[in-house]
């Protein structure tokens, strides 16, 4: 059986870890910008030295489709709204 308080840690370790991998990954961040999150150009090696050791990275330019497809979604909802109250307006 492990040391209960070196499980614990590790356990707080890896779900900031997590936290912090998710907001680099949520953000998109260009790899040279890692150090805008962990605020030191040590702490960015480790795990960005984990992330890519056995990834083949590909920098990408140009439109997100994700973010264009929410755009149009959000679109086609402005312009339900706009004719559900136009319909209202004319039921009136």
């Amino acid at each position: 059986m492990g040391n209960p308080f070196t499980e614990a840690v590790g356990n707080v370790l890896t779900k900031l870890m997590g936290n912090v991998l998710t907001e680099i990954l949520g953000k998109v961040l260009d790899i040279c910008n890692w150090t805008e999150v962990f605020q030191d150009e040590r702490l960015t090696g480790a795990p960005l030295d984990r992330v890519t050791h056995h990834c083949h990275i590909i920098q990408i330019k140009g439109e997100s489709f994700r973010f264009r497809q929410s755009l149009e979604k959000y679109e086609l909802n402005l312009e339900g709204e706009k004719l559900a109250k136009e319909k209202q307006a004319v039921s009136s």
